[in-house]
């Protein structure tokens, strides 16, 4: 009898014994807060229009479903469509190039986070431990990913998540003149 990846995906840290200390938990969206803001004023001096989602934090674990997010911030020129974007904080780690990192896979998202977006986010940004580069997987690059299970120490728990090969990884310095468009190479 095979295991049932969807149900799995549908309880990972589902349950209160994951909940994260509250303290820890309000840290945690502060500074995600906050690397949200960064990669955003990136867009706006490339000469974007983005438009940041405010910070909701639920009350309480039973009612965090009800906050979960629409995506991070949404990016547009020129009465273009907007493009959603997710952004993520490696408070931890810091990176210039990819080679800096000693992972051959990167976190995309959380597989029930990334199937259950609408729309699904364009590109993920992860924004390195002095705020200075990131990351950027291209939502093109879907094609290569995979899923596994791991252990997720925020949640404190296991959970699928989507990864993405290195080699479809980019980094670039966020002062850097570079611009938004760079971000979506073809695959």
């Amino acid at each position: 009898m095979g295991i049932n990846i969807q149900e799995e995906e549908m309880n990972d840290c589902g349950d209160e014994k994951y909940a994260l200390d509250r303290k820890e938990f309000i840290k945690l969206m502060k500074q995600s807060d906050v690397a949200t803001h960064i990669v955003a004023r990136w867009f706006i001096e490339k000469g974007y229009e983005v438009e940041i989602k405010k910070l909701k934090i639920a009350p309480s674990w039973q009612e965090r479903l009800k906050y979960s997010d629409e995506g991070d911030f949404y990016f547009w020129k020129n009465g273009d469509k907007k493009k959603r974007v997710e952004v993520k904080y490696w408070p931890k780690i810091d990176f210039k190039l990819i080679t800096d990192v000693t992972y051959q896979n990167i976190i995309v998202n959380a597989v029930n986070s990334w199937d259950n977006a609408n729309p699904k986010p364009s590109v993920h940004f992860i924004l390195n431990k002095s705020k200075t580069h990131v990351m950027w997987i291209n939502s093109n690059t879907s094609k290569y990913w995979f899923r596994d299970r791991k252990y997720d120490k925020r949640k404190n728990g296991k959970r699928t998540f989507y990864f993405c090969p290195r080699e479809y990884v980019k980094c670039i310095g966020l002062y850097k003149p570079k611009t938004p468009e760079e971000l979506f190479f073809k695959c």
